[in-house]
């Protein structure tokens, strides 16, 4: 059913525009992925998605500008406004599932809604809120709504935060909770931080986005596109010009994606003490043939797939792969091309090493990712057949020829309760 399989050209692009801190990484080996574009010929109710999450049995929730829909790997089951009771629109803007397993579902000119249990249920009228194109489940178990106004829903019922103090909040652009647990939200008429107990402004610069740096300050995106930092250790401003920034997905402790109005950056912590910021263009919007594939939305699939909703060609997801194998031998040596031709497995590892399942070699090769390789000891050449990897509980299992096995150090270690064909 994943048809129209493309390579994805490497995730690492010259800037669009100068900006201070940023990487060149040229030449430097890194991951490649490959795209599996899934249309509205497979079944999406759109080629434009706007909104991705997971529900709470895994399954991938997708919104797009003509419904919602649920994907089980195989098809789509579609829900519209007009066929479902409880779901007030069919243009889907924000998606989120909280702890408990609630589906959090905001949608363009109507009220928010939820589905529980397999019930959608409205949780306010268009007139309190409407028009979510974010939600937020705070620490403490609140869910934030940022649309026409910023409600806060808890303990089964909606509140409007409509001012701090006297200054009108007005319409928010974007939500973020730092690490103590503060609320800040960007708006028009600045930037404001809190909780549940209210609002003050700390910043009176209309602002049109808001995050977090990886040291736990905050930074906030200007009308005019200085990105400033409002806490934490930086004290430098970054010009951003014209960019917009809409939508971050975290990829680890120092590094998160970025969908802007010029493609997706990467956002990389920066300087000795993490206070600084860096960031690359590492997708442009439009391609090397100058097809515009203006991403939406992303969500982080198993280990470092992706799923990126596009404005006109549906759903993509990234597969991870790698960029280059070094021989196993040299090049000029009498065997090496008779060897590498019978390379029968390539197996990564989360920490970056790879398996590699050699035919004609009695151990398989553990390359490192210093590029170092290492012959791994196996008791039996039938353990030397790794054919598949699974990482469980801090152990790497391996499925041999001749049975389960455990790689430990640089051994294959036999499981004597499971042998035989894996």
């Amino acid at each position: 059913m994943l048809a129209n399989l493309s390579a994805l050209a490497p995730l690492c692009i010259p800037l669009l525009t100068p900006l201070r801190g940023a990487q060149d990484l040229a030449g430097v080996p890194g991951p490649t992925y490959t795209r599996t574009t899934i249309s509205a010929t497979e079944g999406v109710p759109s080629s434009s998605v706007l909104a991705l999450c997971f529900d709470a049995g895994g399954f991938l929730m997708v919104g797009t500008t003509a419904g919602l829909a649920r994907y089980d790997g195989s098809r789509f089951e579609s829900f519209l406004a007009s066929e479902t009771p409880g779901l007030g629109g069919d243009r889907i803007q924000a998606l989120l599932t909280d702890r408990r397993g609630r589906t959090w579902i905001g949608a363009d000119e109507t009220a928010p809604s939820v589905l529980e249990k397999g019930q959608f249920q409205a949780i306010c009228a268009p007139e309190a809120l409407r028009s979510v194109h974010q939600i937020l489940e705070s620490s403490n178990g609140d869910i934030w709504l940022v649309g026409n106004r910023l409600g806060r829903y808890s303990g089964g019922r909606l509140e409007v935060v409509e001012s701090a103090g006297v200054i009108p909040i007005g319409p928010p652009t974007r939500i973020t909770e730092d690490p103590a647990g503060q609320l800040w939200v960007s708006t028009p008429n600045g930037v404001f931080c809190g909780g549940p107990e209210g609002f003050d402004r700390v910043d009176d610069r209309s602002a049109t986005w808001v995050t977090t740096g990886f040291d736990g300050g905050v930074w906030s995106l200007t009308e005019e596109g200085d990105l400033v930092p409002l806490s934490g250790g930086s004290q430098e401003t970054i010009s951003f010009g014209s960019i917009l920034m809409e939508e971050e997905l975290t990829r680890g402790p120092d590094k998160r994606l970025v969908i802007s109005s010029k493609g997706v950056f990467s956002m990389m912590a920066a300087g000795p003490d993490r206070t600084e910021l860096s960031f690359e263009v590492i997708q442009s919007p439009t391609d090397g043939a100058g097809t515009i594939r203006r991403v939406n939305c992303l969500l982080a699939a198993d280990g470092a797939d992706l799923w990126m909703g596009t404005e006109f060609h549906g759903l993509d997801y990234l597969q991870r792969r790698f960029v280059t194998l070094q021989p196993l031998v040299p090049g000029n040596a009498a065997d090496a091309e008779a060897r590498l031709a019978s390379i029968e497995n390539v197996l990564p590892l989360s920490n970056g090493e790879v398996i590699v399942h050699e035919g004609k070699q009695d151990s398989p090769t553990l390359i490192g990712a210093d590029g170092s390789r290492r012959l791994l000891q196996a008791p039996l050449r039938d353990y030397a057949g790794v054919h598949y990897v699974a990482e469980h509980g801090g152990e790497t299992l391996l499925s041999t020829t001749k049975g389960l096995a455990r790689l430990v150090g640089d051994r294959i270690v036999p499981d004597p309760m499971w042998e035989g064909p894996g």
